[in-house]
């Protein structure tokens, strides 16, 4: 039904076995603040996203991107023929549905060629590294030091002796050479940060300012 529904407009599908959830519903978000008027299906209740799956009309002046969780679970990753597509992770899971965890990686390497535009994978992940390495065009962010968009933690401040009301995580990201720019996320941990850096390899290949990325995810 989500593939379908797709066809109609400029797909982004997030995939892989943790943080879609995290990362379609920040790009969603991003993409409203950004003025964008999204679609979008998450697989979770938002509270930032209410409700967590709406369907804006195509109209002559608008093809809305739509933003989908595409669950990987049941085999059915490589119906979706997405415009653009994130990949995060592939791990051995599902092996009740999957023979083994080459089965696993044939269903994203599937995904990965239905995709017509942008594919940006995580290159923290060896195997995503591996499946995507000959791919050209493929982006990638992480803490690689060989990533498209490399990420940077800042350092929190020294000498605190109370903890922040409102802690927020604050990282650099760097690309083609130079420092893209500084953004702040309410979202905690490393892997969030992450999540966070798909997100905005995206919105910046599609164009966005990196000043108005940077205020729609904070």
């Amino acid at each position: 039904m989500l593939a379908a529904l797709m066809q109609r407009q400029r797909g982004v599908c997030v995939a892989g076995m943790h943080g879609k959830t995290t990362t379609s519903a920040l790009l969603g978000f991003a993409l409203e603040r950004l003025q964008a008027r999204p679609s979008y299906a998450i697989g979770a209740l938002v509270p930032q996203l209410e409700p967590h799956a709406r369907f804006t009309p195509h109209s002559a002046l608008c093809t809305p991107h739509f933003v989908v969780e595409a669950d990987e679970s049941d085999g059915t990753l490589g119906e979706f023929r997405p415009e653009h597509a994130i990949v995060l992770n592939v791990d051995a899971e599902h092996l009740d549905y999957y023979a083994n965890l080459e089965a696993v990686c044939r269903e994203f390497q599937t995904f990965a060629e239905h995709t017509r535009g942008l594919l940006i994978f995580c290159a923290d992940d060896p195997r995503l590294a591996e499946l995507f390495a000959k791919r050209s065009g493929a982006i990638s962010f992480g803490f690689n030091p060989l990533a498209t968009y490399r990420i940077e933690l800042k350092a929190g401040p020294a000498g605190t002796q109370t903890p922040d009301p409102q802690p927020e995580t604050g990282f650099d990201l760097w690309h083609a050479g130079g420092r893209l720019g500084g953004f702040t996320t309410q979202l905690l941990g490393e892997k969030n940060v992450s999540n966070c850096a798909a997100a905005i390899a995206l919105l910046h290949q599609l164009g966005f300012p990196t000043a108005d990325i940077a205020k729609a995810i904070a």
